[in-house]
This record gives C-alpha cells, sequence and structure tokens, in this order.
C-alpha cells in the first residue's frame, strides 16, 4: 500500500523519476507526497490513490478531467497544473505542481481571526474564475473548501490562489443524485436534499468560503445535516427547490455502497461507530449493522475522499 512509501523512496514514469522528500497528507482516498523530479531539481506533489477498485476508477475520471484541463492555460484559470499520471506498484500516482499551503491552514496557523476585505476579494476573483473556466467546460469540482484552494507562494505572490482536488469532480452531463457529494460545511441545498444539481452547487460551496475567511469559522457549521437543513437559509432554499426541481426529491432507502464502504473505512482506522454515525450523518444503529455485515462476508467498495467535520468556535 502507499502507506509503506519511505523517505527517498523513487517512483519512476515512463519519462520522469521522483524521490520521495515529504509526506504532506493522507486522506480516504490514498495520500499527497512531496517529490524531488530528478535530473530537474524541480519539486512537485504527487497524490498517490489507494489500491483499490473504486479508488482506481475515481482515478481514471480524475485523470480524464486532468487531460481535458492539461490543454487550457491553468494559471490564466487559477487551477492547479497536471503533469503527468503514472503506475506506482499498482497504485495511480497524478503529478501536480507543488503549491504552498490550503486556506484552512492558513486560516488556522492566523487563529482563525476573519481576513480583511482587501484580502478576501482577489480570493474569491480568482476562484470565481476557476469556476467560470469549469462551467465552460460542463465540469462540476464538487469538492471546493477551504482544504483545496492552495496558496501559490505566500512570500512572493501575497494571496494568489488555485483550485485543486478534482478527485469528486463529474461532468454536468454525468451528475449522478447523491447525498454525499461535497463536504458537509459547504454541501448544497439540492445535494442535502438529493435533488437535480449542475455546476452552481460549487457557487455555493464558494459563497460558504468566502463567508468563512470573513466570519473566521464556517457560515453552517452543523455537526449533522439535520442541523444544517434547520438553519433558515437552507429551509427557505430546501422549500424552492422543493417546489421548483424539474423531478421530484430523491430519496434514499439507505447508504449507498460507496458510503457502505467509506464506513469500513473509519472503522479500520478505529473510528467508533457513534463517531462514525456522527460524521456521515447516520444512525449509530446503520453504521452497526454495515460494520456486522462487512466482517462477516468481507466485501466492500471504497468511496472517494468526503470531509470531515471540522469543530471550530468563533
Amino acid at each position: 500500500s502507499p502507506g509503506r512509501l519511505v523517505q527517498h523512496e523513487v517512483l519512476c514514469s515512463m519519462k520522469n523519476t521522483y524521490e520521495v522528500l515529504d509526506f504532506l497528507g493522507r486522506g480516504t482516498f490514498g495520500q499527497v507526497v512531496k517529490c524531488w523530479k530528478r535530473g530537474t531539481g524541480e519539486v512537485v506533489a504527487v497524490k498517490i490513490l489507494k489500491n483499490h477498485p473504486s479508488y482506481a476508477r475515481q482515478g481514471q475520471i480524475e485523470v480524464g478531467i486532468l487531460a481535458r484541463l492539461s490543454g487550457e492555460n491553468a494559471d490564466e484559470h487559477n487551477l492547479v497544473r497536471a503533469f503527468e499520471c503514472f503506475q506506482h506498484r499498482s497504485h495511480t500516482c497524478l503529478v501536480f505542481e507543488m503549491l504552498e499551503q490550503n486556506l484552512y491552514d492558513f486560516l488556522k496557523q492566523n487563529k482563525f481571526s476573519p481576513l480583511p476585505l482587501k484580502v478576501i476579494r482577489p480570493v474569491l476573483q480568482q476562484v470565481a474564475t476557476a469556476l467560470r473556466k469549469l462551467k465552460t467546460m460542463g465540469l462540476i469540482h464538487a469538492d471546493l473548501k477551504p482544504e483545496n484552494i492552495m496558496l501559490v507562494d505566500p512570500v512572493r505572490q501575497p494571496y494568489r490562489v488555485k483550485v485543486i482536488d478534482f478527485g469528486s469532480a463529474s461532468h454536468v452531463s454525468k451528475a449522478v443524485c447523491s447525498t454525499y457529494l461535497q463536504s458537509r460545511y459547504y454541501r448544497a441545498p439540492e445535494i442535502i436534499l438529493g435533488l437535480p444539481f449542475c455546476e452552481a452547487i460549487d457557487m455555493w460551496s464558494l459563497g460558504c468560503v468566502i463567508a468563512e475567511l470573513f466570519l473566521g469559522w464556517p457560515l453552517y457549521p452543523g455537526a449533522l445535516e439535520y442541523d444544517q437543513v434547520n438553519t433558515p437559509v437552507i429551509m427557505n432554499c430546501s422549500v424552492l427547490l422543493h417546489y421548483c426541481a424539474p423531478s421530484p426529491p430523491l430519496r434514499l432507502t439507505g447508504p449507498d455502497t460507496d458510503t457502505r464502504n467509506k464506513i469500513v473505512d473509519l472503522h479500520q482506522v478505529g473510528k467508533t461507530e457513534s463517531a462514525i454515525g456522527k460524521q456521515l450523518g447516520l444512525k449509530k444503529s446503520t453504521v452497526g449493522a454495515i460494520i456486522r455485515k462487512w466482517k462477516t462476508y468481507k466485501t466492500t467498495d471504497n468511496l472517494p475522499r468526503s470531509g470531515a467535520p471540522r469543530k471550530i468556535s468563533p
């Protein structure tokens, strides 16, 4: 597994050789490592997906989207530059430009102090430019949040940002109703309600992010989706969406395959049934039943990464 990677390990593509320098982050999808590109001295970020059929499928989707984006001017549209994709020990590896720090870590570093408007405005303009480009290409990012907005170089280019992580992205024409898209604090009402959706869900997320930069804490920090739906703004949106939706709301009969296996992932890393239920907005009894079934049959199919609630006080 990619968890066995060690510093100075070498990753080889058909064209390049990369040496692992450091570990940047880990998620249910796999991990991201900082690498040195031998021969050029360039430092890059390599995203290594878990060796699992579901992640491989999502990886193929992400590779396809990145291939389309590679034909565009990433810098002009404030999108992360992707260089290549290759296999390492049966793991899909995606190579990206190295960016400095994500907005969440920046906020945390500044003790979640509200940012001044002179800082917020350029961030808003740059991310909106990225979303406009994705819209013209018929793409939905579907996981816009502070962690997926990167500061390029805080010293040389203060508040220059780029959008990263297309692991949950899809084409508008292939969008499938799901209540598990987007990270909870930035989840649009139509996603919460299981209604048809389009790229507008990214604009909702952007609004939530910008409000968080201004306030210093999330605009809708519900621990469960019930808390979020019960906020006045989302309740009003829910009513409008119910009557304006082109088709009836989707009624989910239970956790889908992806969600069931997200539960297994969290269980395997030591999360309690209660904690998993809170994170995914499910009853503890539902979580317990799924874990017991998995222990019996050992069959699973994983889900692309989704964000966990953060506990931030104003």
